[in-house]
């Protein structure tokens, strides 16, 4: 199969909606509309838990940035300007999601809520998101497979290639269900943060041996 990289998903004239963008705007409104329902089968106030969500985004995008930087510091030392020139390709996943660990850890703490009640609000969205938005580094031509000419590879950029989003897109499927699957065998008190923890290594290892 063949695939076309562009990372426009709409141009008219001089009006163009990226990818990014569209997937976004479709993550957010998503997840905002998954968190309000599962906050109805909780003891946690719907507003609370929407204002939470709010500032997960928020201080999410923070740690992401920040974690980045540190980890890419030699870059950054010369011009510390570059520090505010933001994009959806200098951001670290692992850093955004640490940050919002620690956003729902706080919030629990200073409301006197369960971090595991919690964890299993933000979790589900947060796979669904990414599941969804993953696919904007294929458009963008950032995530690119290995040479690959397996009954699995996509012909794209001039070549039988792994289509790593779509792997990356199966292991948050596979997160998802076991998140929302109640496994008699598994009554671990912090399983949603083990399967987070897991996912988010595997996230990482996909990435290092699949793309180029």
């Amino acid at each position: 199969m063949k695939l076309r990289i562009n990372p426009y998903i709409f141009i008219y004239k001089s009006i163009g909606i990226t990818w990014f963008v569209f997937f976004t705007v479709l993550s957010i409104i998503l997840s905002y509309l998954i968190i309000k329902k599962r906050a109805k089968h909780t003891t946690i106030s719907q507003q609370r838990v929407e204002d939470t969500f709010f500032l997960i985004i928020l201080v999410g995008f923070i740690g992401a940035r920040i974690t980045y930087v540190l980890i890419n510091l030699n870059v950054y030392m010369d011009s510390l300007s570059y520090v505010f020139k933001l994009s959806h390709y200098n951001l670290s996943l692992g850093g955004g999601v640490l940050f919002g660990l620690f956003t729902i850890w706080f919030v629990s703490k200073m409301q006197n809520i369960s971090f595991q009640e919690l964890l299993k609000i933000f979790t589900p969205p947060f796979y669904i998101s990414m599941a969804i938005g993953i696919w904007t580094m294929l458009f963008d031509g950032v995530m690119i497979g290995e040479e690959y000419s397996g009954i699995f590879s996509f012909n794209y950029l001039g070549g039988n290639r792994h289509l790593v989003t779509l792997y990356l897109t199966l292991l948050f499927i596979v997160s998802l269900i076991l998140e929302l699957k109640k496994i008699k065998k598994i009554s671990y008190k912090f399983r949603s943060l083990l399967i987070l923890i897991v996912t988010i290594l595997l996230y990482y290892l996909i990435k290092n041996i699949f793309t180029l």
